[in-house]
């Protein structure tokens, strides 16, 4: 199995500027105050990570993207993760895998919508509809691709119980309202 190596957000509930986080090994910690988005983060890069459609449909996000690295391969997987929205077509959510470098990438559309509008040969345009199952077949096929890269599991969160003092926790004022990512070696 390939470990992730970095995590790349655009978009994350409306920021202009990206999130880049360089994932290591042993620890990795989301860092912030009350309200930055810590844990709209994490279940951002779960529901990519797991193909969950309805929660990726939620989130706040333009594209994730991930790197993932294996001792002695010289394959670096990378999956680019996008929310699309347009007046024809609705919501989708878009998965684009490139097992390495030069291999041809594959891409995947789920739209979270069952109606999408398409264009005839003849330049009609009509409206159709995805069926449910083809819905999930699509889902599954993902999932059973995204499983031979990675396994995914649940993070536990932990926060600051009763015997955190905020008065004893050191904050950089400059910081402040921002989310910060800090990895352990």
């Amino acid at each position: 199995m390939y470990k992730l190596k970095s995590i790349d957000i655009g978009g994350f509930r409306g920021q202009k500027s990206s999130i880049h986080i360089n994932v290591k090994e042993s620890a990795n910690f989301v860092i912030g105050r009350n309200g930055t988005g810590k844990t709209t983060l994490i279940n951002l890069i779960y529901a990519a990570l797991s193909a969950d459609l309805s929660l990726l449909k939620e989130a706040s996000f333009k594209t994730v993207g991930f790197r993932f690295h294996m001792r002695g391969s010289r394959k670096s997987p990378k999956i680019v993760v996008s929310k699309r929205v347009s007046i024809e077509r609705g919501e989708e959510i878009g998965y684009k895998i490139q097992d390495s470098s030069t291999a041809p990438a594959r891409d995947f559309v789920l739209s979270a919508r069952r109606r999408r509008v398409v264009t005839t040969q003849d330049g009609q345009r009509r409206t159709v509809f995805q069926s449910e199952t083809a819905r999930s077949q699509s889902v599954r096929s993902l999932r059973e691709i995204l499983g031979e890269i990675y396994k995914t599991t649940w993070l536990s969160l932990q926060r600051g119980g009763d015997d955190f003092d905020p008065d004893e926790a050191e904050f950089d004022p400059d910081e402040r309202g921002r989310m910060s990512t800090e990895s352990l070696k």
